[in-house]
């Protein structure tokens, strides 16, 4: 069964003074680099400087200069903050936590310190630090409204969807017009189950702004839960109009034509996502379980070592190899695929099951089926295949006491 796709909560946002941000995009790099040759030990112009090439991209450059610029002026909390910023963009989140710590310690009341902080545990999973920031946040500037949307975000990663929607709910009460709130309201409406809540909330992000193509993404996933298939695949069309290397909607387009049967279309829109990002385990995980249903054993083999070699604790990748390799009669490394499977992931049923069977119809042996038979039932009594399964451990047993 295909994983239940998660809604897209926009990232945790990243704040940045007003000031700071209008005046990069006010005034060119070159204008920066003007002031800083006719000022160089001026931090103001460091640090303008460092925040235009993090814009840009150049991140290396930009953790140069500002570092600089804290040189120059050891007290420049926004220095600070933007070298934070910087680290987080490069994902070195434990230089991040040092440098906003260090901004905090300067400037305790410097609320987007606490803010940006907050964004760094919880892209670490550290949910429940990053609520304590976020609200510590708050508590210093009331009105700060990416502060209530990441609380939001934070809310929704532990499932406290009610409270959730209730901080979303809040940042809208400051900012009407702060669509990615509104997104993200969607997704809490969305995984608690409030599939036309959710619509009306991702229908008005779009109004605010119809760019935003993650919104899509996020609408697809509801009309699919609401069997709209053909609405899905519209809004992943739309999304991809605005931006042709959308890979979440060309994953997602793949996973209807997937879904459907329809496996050209499907691989056709696999291959375009991996153009965009060759390092995506799970489209190659899912062209090989395409392979497998069409009988292209060796296709299939190929992807999902691929998929391993990219995430190698894939249990279901290890799974479906397995299958692949028991396709083909190769039931030395089907056995050493499954049980890996399990290894990593020891309640993985399917890979119970998918060994219990190999070992009962393929090698005979009947201790290690009626094993993983058994754990396998344990796992999911109630499953469909429950009654054959243990049909099939009362023949073993049968047979194994006349011998």
């Amino acid at each position: 069964m295909a994983k239940r796709a998660l809604l897209l909560s926009v990232i945790a946002c990243i704040s940045l003074g007003s000031y700071q941000r209008n005046k990069v995009w006010k005034q060119p790099l070159t204008l920066w680099e003007d002031n800083v040759t006719k000022a160089p030990e001026k931090a103001r112009a460091l640090n303008g400087l460092g925040l235009a090439y993090s814009d840009g991209g150049n991140l290396d450059k930009a953790i140069e200069i500002l570092t600089r610029a804290i040189q120059v002026d050891p007290q420049h909390v926004k220095a600070y903050n933007n070298l934070g910023i910087t680290y987080s963009k490069k994902g070195m989140y434990e230089k991040s936590i040092e440098v906003f710590t260090r901004a905090i310690k300067i400037s305790p009341d410097y609320a987007r310190a606490y803010n940006n902080l907050g964004n760094i545990y919880n892209a670490m999973g550290k949910y429940d630090q990053a609520i304590a920031l976020y609200q510590k946040c708050i508590t210093i500037d009331s009105s700060y409204v990416q502060a209530y949307n990441n609380l939001g975000v934070a809310y929704s990663d532990k499932g406290m969807y009610d409270a959730a929607i209730r901080e979303y709910e809040h940042a809208l009460s400051l900012d009407p017009d702060y669509g990615e709130s509104y997104n993200n309201l969607g997704a809490a409406y969305y995984d608690s189950g409030q599939h036309e809540k959710a619509l009306i909330a991702l229908n008005k992000a779009l109004s605010l702004d119809p760019r935003m193509v993650e919104v899509y993404n996020n609408l697809s996933n509801v009309y699919i839960s609401m069997g709209r298939i053909e609405d899905a695949r519209g809004v992943l069309k739309k999304s991809l109009a605005i931006n042709p290397r959308f890979d979440k909607a060309l994953i997602g387009l793949g996973n209807l034509y997937k879904d459907q049967g329809l496996h050209p279309q499907a691989i056709e829109y696999y291959q375009k996502a991996l153009e965009v990002d060759p390092q995506n385990p799970s489209v190659y995980h899912n062209l090989g379980t395409i392979y497998n249903k069409e009988g292209k054993f060796e296709e299939a083999i190929a992807s999902y070592h691929k998929a391993l070699s990219i995430k190698p604790d894939f249990a279901r990748s290890h799974n479906n190899l397995g299958i692949a390799y028991n396709s083909i009669g190769n039931y030395s490394e089907a056995i050493k695929e499954l049980e890996e499977a399990i290894r990593i992931e020891p309640t993985y049923f399917n890979a119970h099951l998918n060994l219990g069977l190999l070992y009962a119809e393929k090698t005979k042996d009947s201790r290690k089926a009626l094993l993983h038979l058994k754990k396998a039932l344990t796992l999911k009594p109630d499953h469909a295949k429950a009654k054959k399964i243990r049909e099939l451990i009362e023949r073993i047993e049968k047979g194994r006491k006349t011998q």
